[in-house]
């Protein structure tokens, strides 16, 4: 098996530093993919921002919200709520559907 002969029963007792080595490796590896991880998600981000970006009004700005507090469950508190978040002049309107049952 080639893959059993880099492992680490097979250091031997006189050569301590190999364990070194080893733990040198694995850091390398780590660092490896935490580079391409972050690099990958970047490129992701980009393209999602110009993708959002290209997508036509009211697609590109509506915003779904859920599991709203009982204290911001009407209309004109919703609107405060997202007039404070935002930018009054951002926020177009709010529109609720409330009691859906079963969809």
């Amino acid at each position: 098996d080639v893959l059993s002969s880099i492992e680490m029963a097979n250091i031997s007792v006189n050569h301590p530093w190999l364990y070194y080595m080893h733990a040198g490796i694995a850091w390398l590896i780590c660092f490896a993919v935490h580079f391409f991880l972050c690099n990958a998600q970047r490129r992701f981000l980009e393209m999602r921002i110009q993708w959002l970006q290209s997508l036509p009004a009211p697609r590109s700005t509506t915003v779904l919200v859920e599991a709203i507090p009982c204290e911001w469950r009407s209309h004109d508190r919703l609107l405060e709520f997202f007039r404070r978040v935002f930018s009054a002049e951002d926020v177009v309107g709010v529109n609720m559907v409330k009691h859906t049952g079963k969809i």
